[in-house]
């Protein structure tokens, strides 16, 4: 569980970035770009080869080691493995079942909201779209309380 919560720390500046730097988010526009759009479980897949590169390495990061130091063991990788697609799944599914992650995390749950920013919303402080964390979602709450606060003071 640790390499998943680490895997979502790291993943969230990557994600973020792929939103705010122009470069960057030429490359993850694809990964947005559904002509109908909709949102689905195959969307997961659907991003160029950086983009889904910078996501390997930072598994691959979160994966060398445990927070001890020793080598992860080749189950516990595969649980890792099994277990992030299956919350990248259903954070792009429209259908109702299973919602195991979607119960409990809200990165997974609100992670379609994130997918109709461009559709629904122009206002870029509107939080309830701009949501980058894949899975649980803190950070983008303490970007949230921190864009706020920043606001209140000018």
């Amino acid at each position: 569980t640790t390499g998943i919560v680490l895997y979502d720390f790291i993943f969230f500046f990557v994600h973020w970035a792929m939103h705010d730097i122009p470069f960057l988010k030429c490359i993850h526009t694809r990964h947005h770009s559904k002509p109908n759009g909709t949102v689905e479980a195959r969307d997961t897949l659907r991003h160029s080869l950086v983009d889904g590169s910078l996501q390997v390495l930072v598994n691959i990061i979160v994966q060398r080691r445990t927070i001890w130091g020793s080598i992860k063991s080749r189950l516990a990788r595969a649980i890792h493995n099994i277990i992030v697609v299956w919350m990248l799944t259903e954070s792009h599914t429209a259908s109702p079942k299973p919602y195991i992650w979607r119960k409990w995390c809200i990165g997974v749950r609100e992670h379609r909201l994130h997918h109709f920013a461009d559709k629904v919303s122009n206002n870029k402080n509107d939080f309830r779209f701009q949501r980058y964390q894949q899975f649980f979602g803190y950070l983008d709450n303490l970007r949230a309380c921190w864009n706020e606060n920043d606001t209140k003071h000018k």
